[in-house]
């Protein structure tokens, strides 16, 4: 008898869904917005509990947005570069080794990573940002944190053959 009432019930808000589409979209909106944490977390839940069920969920929604997932995907990059880049800065010590500058998030883009010796690097540091952060950390070890300014001038030196001045 509960379950018949529960069913009967569902069973009118679904004609009801169906013949309101929009307000019915327009709810389900405004309920999640204004439950959003709580929305996010029984989303994490379905998805531990049903991943393949997620999974081709995930592939529906990015093949019928494609231009959000090219947007998102940069997005994601970039957060993910700067994020790498100033762990990096924070593993080289945090500050330029010749002027003592120290690096911040909002200033991250000044620093230079100096290979000491050229002939060693293996790899840009920027390209090599994108692999784990053990063969970062290898290419790192490498280098000096040096703010771009200092890193000109160092390169300046070299080329004018004044390379153990430094």
């Amino acid at each position: 008898s509960r379950y018949l009432a529960s069913q009967k019930y569902r069973d009118a808000v679904k004609r009801w869904r169906e013949k309101n589409p929009d307000i019915a979209k327009q709810r389900q909106r405004e309920y999640y917005w204004n439950n959003v944490e709580k929305e996010r977390e029984r989303v994490k839940i379905y998805h531990e509990n049903n991943p393949d069920r997620a999974r081709e969920s995930r592939k529906r929604w990015n093949k019928n947005n494609p231009d959000k997932v090219k947007k998102n995907s940069r997005e994601y990059a970039k957060k993910k570069s700067a994020t790498r880049k100033m762990m990096a800065i924070e593993y080289k010590g945090g500050k330029c080794e010749d002027c003592g500058i120290i690096g911040t998030m909002g200033n991250r883009s000044i620093f230079d990573f100096h290979h000491v010796e050229p002939s060693n690097k293996h790899n840009d540091v920027n390209e090599i940002q994108k692999q784990s952060l053990d063969k970062l950390k290898q290419e790192l070890d490498k280098c000096v944190l040096l703010c771009s300014n200092c890193h000109r001038l160092r390169h300046q030196h070299y080329k004018d053959g004044l390379r153990d001045t430094l």
